[in-house]
């Protein structure tokens, strides 16, 4: 069976400029294997929690692939 490789993934936080708690945004990388897409969705739920839990809001967790796919989108539809 091929296991699924992801190069890395960002992790985002919007924050609330108006109340002074600017974004941040984290990487991780070096490349992931993952055996099913399952098994990727799971792991994307637990950093969620893991880094909800330490900023104490919500996150985002795309994958490096993800996230340079939404730039091409963006660049070509002009969103």
């Amino acid at each position: 069976m091929a296991s699924i490789k992801v190069e890395g993934f960002n992790i985002t936080a919007n924050g609330d400029p108006s109340v002074g708690i600017l974004s941040a945004r984290w990487e991780l990388k070096n490349g992931f294997f993952f055996d099913t897409i399952e098994d990727l969705e799971e792991f994307r739920e637990e950093l969620s929690s893991l880094f909800e839990g330490y900023c104490g809001e919500k996150v985002y967790v795309n994958t490096f692939e993800e996230y340079q796919q939404r730039i091409v989108d963006e660049q070509k539809y002009g969103e």
